[in-house]
């Protein structure tokens, strides 16, 4: 019983709040500031701007997809024999 009495006595501690950010964590800028002093780089991508821009994205993402998925359907089955292992029942002799 007293197991089991300080499991849920450690179970029941309280969740610590992590401090907040510096100032200069609050924006993109300084993020990559302080990225900089471990030789890391941030950014962010290029988003599409416009409905035309999406669309393209949208087929060349899918033209690339079907390419790849043609590229796997090409490849070359090869077919080898499944051996299977059975272990003997132990005798009982």
């Amino acid at each position: 019983m007293r197991f089991s009495a300080a499991i849920l006595a450690g179970c029941s501690t309280e969740h610590e709040t992590p401090p907040p950010l510096p100032a200069e964590h609050s924006t993109l800028a300084g993020f990559q500031q302080e990225a900089s002093n471990f030789n890391s780089i941030i950014s962010l991508p290029d988003f599409e701007t416009t409905t035309n821009a999406i669309e393209l994205s949208v087929k060349t993402t899918i033209a690339d997809a079907n390419a790849a998925l043609d590229q796997i359907g090409r490849l070359q089955t090869v077919r080898r024999p499944i051996i299977l292992i059975i272990p003997s029942a132990p005798s009982t002799m």
